[in-house]
């Protein structure tokens, strides 16, 4: 899990809309076809695959890794950086955590760069496709979904009287994300592109926010974006049931096995569900639910190149 939350500005943690990473909502991908403007908008987008590919096992030995989730960047290049086989998996296929079974253990402890080239007016969606094509031939992948009762959370308000907490307020006109505690350095946000990772779903986002294991500092941010987060902190799905309607900015700052850098103050913070409560006014209560699980029947090692 702590891969699939992962990104390192310089190495340092995980930055997200300002660099590329966050996790979208889980639903399933609707894949149209191309725009017509495209070169190759006559073919079927499941037909499509990558002009070039490059598949590596990361191999990076370093106590701030350099994590990334797979991204579409402009020009029809996709990357990613030292992610597992089960992380592009769930966002080639639009599922969140907890939401994929099966499949050998490796999938989850080895990670992989990727470099990938396509149109390049190419969508999210048409790469997602195009990602799948690849998974089916270079993995050799097989899966297939199933419908399941399994252990979600809900997100309601905490207090009877439905009152948000301290940190939790409408969105501002994108004010500046919250650093985490001793992370170097890096450059103004206003330099940095708003590139969300492929596994987002709706609308981009107006404004950048920082998700990261210990610390979540959100602008302009949905209470179901912030339900996608959560689930990926909790390994559970997360429904959003506050009846909170709007963006909100809010700063969450809690104790996180995740932490890519261990904050000096750590020993002081709360865990995830009284740090919701005390600073969001939110409450994360056990439930359980019908899921959409994605079953992984088979996959090998890739010949790198």
């Amino acid at each position: 899990m702590a891969r699939r939350i992962g990104f390192g500005l310089h190495g340092a943690g995980n930055l997200s809309w300002a660099a590329a990473v966050m996790t979208g909502i889980a639903a399933p991908v609707i894949v149209g076809a191309l725009e017509s403007s495209s070169p190759r908008a006559a073919q079927p987008v499941e037909s499509l695959r990558f002009d070039v590919v490059s598949i590596r096992v990361n191999r990076e030995i370093s106590d701030r890794p350099t994590l990334m989730r797979p991204t579409l960047q402009p020009g029809g290049r996709v990357l990613m950086r030292n992610q597992t086989l089960r992380d592009l998996i769930l966002t080639a296929y639009g599922v969140g955590e907890n939401q994929s079974i099966g499949g050998p253990g490796w999938i989850r402890s080895i990670g992989f760069d990727l470099e990938a080239r396509g149109p390049a007016d190419m969508s999210p969606e048409t790469a997602r496709a195009m990602l799948r094509i690849l998974l089916r031939e270079r993995f050799s992948l097989v899966v297939h979904r199933e419908q399941r009762e399994l252990p979600i959370y809900v997100l309601t308000m905490a207090g009877r009287n439905g009152q948000a907490g301290p940190q939790l307020k409408p969105a501002a006109e994108c004010a500046e994300a919250t650093r985490p505690q001793d992370w170097p350095p890096g450059p103004p946000s206003s330099q940095v592109p708003i590139l969300p990772p492929l596994d987002h779903v709706g609308p981009p986002p107006r404004c950048r926010s920082i998700f990261t294991g210990g610390h979540f500092s959100g602008r302009a941010v949905s209470m179901d974006v912030l339900a996608g987060e959560l689930a990926t902190v909790a390994g559970r799905r997360v429904v959003n049931r506050t009846g909170l309607d709007g963006e909100f900015d809010f700063d969450l700052s809690y104790t996180s096995e995740l932490n890519v850098i261990t904050p000096t103050d750590a020993s002081t913070l709360p865990g995830l569900t009284t740090a919701l409560q005390q600073q969001l006014g939110l409450k994360l209560q056990a439930s359980r639910g019908p899921v959409e699980v994605l079953v992984i029947d088979r996959a090998t090692m890739p010949t790198e190149n």
